[in-house]
């Protein structure tokens, strides 16, 4: 089993005294977005619009291509700024502000960012200044399609989630243990969005042609966002010794099952 992964409740808001909880009107007293003073610049200053989003409850230690990868899983950045400790090498300061290309996606963006566990923390998203909202802002009907996000290293965010290290050779030959497998990914998985189905690749019988992707899980997703909020949280995970990793798969290629 995936040791260190509880099934229990998630833990408690901890949002470095942000004054803003899922469910709670708005709050107007957070952190300023002090992005011109020296020290807090990371992309740019972010002018006061319907569309600013405040996000607190940030790891110090998630680096700037995992925010970024984060954060784009919903569409593509018009600007971001991460406030530092204190000069532009230093860590999170656990919390910041970004804006999207496209101002429908502000919506969707905060519901999904809200309330993420990623490292034993629970990220609270909302508007920076909620009396600027418009309707302009809450207009969900041109998401399907909108913006793609940008890969990181390589790695595009996907709804298809990989799991690598997860199983054993010994694992593949034992289908009770595999059952097994099975239900605790799905149940862990389903902690941070919609799981549509779950695939592990088995041995091909004695005869059959080579099967691609043996050693690996693949989990599908509802959306790439919800697959990159599960992948902050997998991924490092011990199995048996090893770490495990995760990757992001194609859409297409998992429904052919082209794994290779």
């Amino acid at each position: 089993m995936l040791e260190g992964i509880s099934i229990g409740q998630l833990p408690e808001l901890d949002l470095l005294k942000v004054p803003f909880a899922r469910g709670s009107g708005h709050n107007r007293g957070g952190p300023a977005d002090n992005s011109g003073s020296s020290g807090n610049r990371n992309s740019m200053h972010i002018p006061d619009s319907p569309n600013k989003i405040f996000v607190g409850g940030v790891p110090h230690d998630l680096t700037d291509a995992e925010i970024r990868e984060l954060l784009e899983a919903f569409g593509e950045l018009r600007a971001l700024n991460i406030v530092r400790e204190a000069g532009p090498d230093s860590p999170c300061k656990g919390f910041l502000f970004c804006e999207y290309v496209e101002p429908a996606i502000t919506d969707v963006a905060i519901q999904g960012l809200n309330g993420i566990n990623i490292r034993d923390r629970q990220l609270a998203a909302r508007r920076s200044d909620p009396d600027l909202v418009d309707a302009r802002s809450s207009n969900l009907a041109h998401i399907a399609g909108s913006a793609a996000p940008l890969s990181i290293d390589g790695r595009r965010p996907s709804p298809i989630l990989v799991l690598l290290n997860a199983v054993t050779e010994q694992d593949l030959a034992d289908e009770a243990e595999l059952k097994e497998i099975e239900i605790d990914i799905l149940e862990e998985a389903k902690k941070y969005g919609e799981v549509l189905s779950l695939h592990i690749p088995r041995p091909p019988a004695p005869g059959d042609p080579p099967v691609s992707g043996l050693g690996k899980i693949f989990i599908e997703f509802a959306s790439a966002a919800d697959a990159t909020a599960a992948r902050f949280r997998l991924e490092g995970r011990d199995f048996d010794g090893n770490k495990v990793a995760c990757d992001y798969l194609e859409p297409d290629r998992f429904h052919r099952r082209d794994f290779a």
